[in-house]
């Protein structure tokens, strides 16, 4: 559901916020507490995810206040779509969590400040201001779990460069056969050689990056950051 709640008396100038929770009576009243504030104009509120696109393409809106669940499961496609849709929409989560569980993903997805309900609205007010002036606004938990697994992700990446390092010439192109979803067979056509040395080839890349099935090793170039084959682009014949 969505109430238009802006005030037309309200200063041109006001930061625009859209309110977007679950609970009905907890937007309500967040929608009322900011609408005092000189500065801060709470366009709407918004308690179903299905019809924040009608909002944010009709109204103007600088800050989005986010319950969570509203994002998810995929919060970064979720929430690239609403800036897309508003172009320089700041997002803010509201949430009853410190957000630990969801930092990273918070993050990707562009989330610029992490606010627990509990903290007061005075500071939910000062995270808002501090939005339109640039600022980020999260708790400590937030940032140590976002920076502790994006270290670990680093660690693991370097870990699969080391890896794809020690391959061959040969195997480090068939590993790009395989990121790129080709069959043994396919590769196979591709360079011109048989089968059977193809999966000598692999059986071989397999054991160098300590892997099973190629389901894992090209998990691991992908980590990597190996690039698929790409088919080579034809080339017209001068006549």
């Amino acid at each position: 559901m969505i109430d238009h709640v802006a005030d037309p008396a309200q200063d041109e100038r006001a930061l625009r916020v859209l309110v977007a929770h679950r609970h009905r009576g907890f937007a309500e009243a967040l929608a009322e507490r900011l609408g005092a504030e000189r500065d801060l104009e709470v366009v709407a509120l918004c308690t179903d995810t299905r019809k924040l696109d009608v909002i944010l393409s009709l109204e103007r809106v600088d800050v989005l206040l986010l319950d969570w669940r509203f994002a998810e499961p995929d919060a970064r496609k979720e929430i690239r779509w609403m800036r897309e849709l508003a172009p320089g929409l700041r997002v803010a989560v509201i949430s009853s969590t410190d957000g630990s569980p969801h930092a990273v993903a918070a993050a990707r997805a562009g989330v610029l400040a992490w606010i627990q309900t509990s903290q007061s609205v005075d500071q939910l007010c000062a995270a808002i201001r501090g939005l339109s002036r640039g600022e980020m606004w999260f708790p400590p938990s937030f940032v140590t779990a976002a920076l502790s697994e994006l270290m670990r992700d680093e660690v693991e990446r370097d870990g699969s460069r080391d890896l794809i390092g020690s391959l061959t010439v040969r195997e480090r192109e068939i590993l790009r056969y395989l990121v790129a979803g080709l069959t043994r067979s396919d590769i196979a056509r591709e360079l011109y050689i048989s089968p059977d040395t193809v999966r000598t080839h692999v059986h071989n890349l397999l054991q160098r990056l300590g892997v099973h099935d190629s389901v894992a090793a090209v998990a691991i170039a992908r980590r990597a950051g190996v690039t698929p084959w790409t088919p080579p682009s034809d080339v017209p014949h001068s006549t």
